[in-house]
């Protein structure tokens, strides 16, 4: 029995070294890894589909093809990857979550792209005429809440319910300390060029951060600082003449389907007063509001908002 606990032992160490060297020597590799087990635990597998526009289209989906349709859009500088947690949580539901153009594994990725928001519309209408979905949930959190309003509003005929999630494109009556440093001072806190900047990005994101392993910060920034002008032209053609603010509002109204607003009290992005004029326009709303969250419920409490979203499909 010893000499089993010792060989156990040693294959531990062993195992240990390796994963260290793994770690050092490939983080690419290791970050893979990890996002491999968010896959696996949500129970999706990662596709492609081609469109006219768009050579290659990267999405999730769980296949679950006779349950109702979610269909999920990230935010700005996101990917498909930023569903993972929430989607291992929603198993009644078939999950769709796409990487918008200049985004994640989709491509072409260029500096001659269209990234406006009426871009991105017809860029989704694309790609739900490639998938055949006739009718399903859309749900979209920051930017990609302001392009699922703006889809809803021109394409209704397929939307069933709307999830927002600290969605962009309102003028709220208050606004975040990053905001106005972005109107005031012309300083883009999103678009990241050091190390110490994605440090400041992840706090401006959450409330409070996930324990993430120092090799994910380090590889994880390294991709963001590489794709940084390429970050920038996504803000400044979806700020293209300095509509981004307020740009939803004049769409508000006619959203006539069921609509639930989620969002993180502490958001230190998007103003969580934004609810204010979403309820003026859309007093059917449902709204849940996150004590103690950022600007991405669905990453920092991906327990509670799959059970708010669940609640709220099931009419509950």
């Amino acid at each position: 029995m010893k000499s089993l606990i010792r060989v156990g032992a040693i294959l531990l160490v062993a195992l240990s070294c390796y994963a260290a060297v793994v770690v050092l020597v490939f983080p690419n590799h290791a970050v893979r890894a990890l996002i491999r087990v968010g896959e696996l635990k949500a129970g999706v597998k990662e596709l492609s589909v081609s469109t006219d526009a768009y050579e290659h289209v990267s999405y999730y989906d769980n296949q679950v093809l006779d349950k109702p349709v979610l269909l999920m859009l990230h935010g700005i500088t996101g990917s498909k990857e930023n569903w993972l947690d929430v989607a291992a949580e929603l198993k009644g539901y078939r999950v769709i979550a796409i990487d918008l153009i200049g985004h994640g594994k989709t491509k072409p990725q260029s500096l001659d792209y269209d990234y406006t928001v009426d871009a991105y519309v017809s860029f989704l209408h694309e790609v739900v005429d490639e998938l055949a979905l006739t009718k399903f949930t859309l749900v979209g959190n920051s930017m990609g809440g302001l392009v699922a309003g703006k889809f809803a509003h021109k394409y209704p005929q397929f939307i069933e319910k709307i999830i927002f999630i600290d969605n962009a494109g309102i003028d709220s009556r208050l606004k975040t300390v990053a905001l106005m440093e972005g109107l005031n001072e012309n300083k883009n806190r999103y678009v990241v060029r050091s190390l110490d900047e994605f440090k400041y990005k992840l706090d401006l994101l959450f409330h409070k951060q996930p324990p993430l392993p120092k090799f994910v910060i380090r590889t994880v920034s390294k991709h963001f600082i590489e794709l940084a002008d390429l970050h920038q032209k996504l803000f400044d053609d979806l700020n293209k003449d300095g509509k981004a603010v307020g740009a939803l509002e004049p769409y508000l109204k006619s959203l006539n389907m069921d609509v639930l607003i989620i969002w993180g009290k502490e958001d230190k992005v998007i103003h969580v007063s934004s609810i204010e004029k979403m309820q003026t326009e859309m007093p059917h709303a449902r709204v849940h509001v996150f004590e103690q969250c950022g600007h991405v419920p669905m990453v920092e409490k991906p327990v509670e908002t799959a059970q708010v979203m669940t609640d709220f499909l099931e009419g509950m």
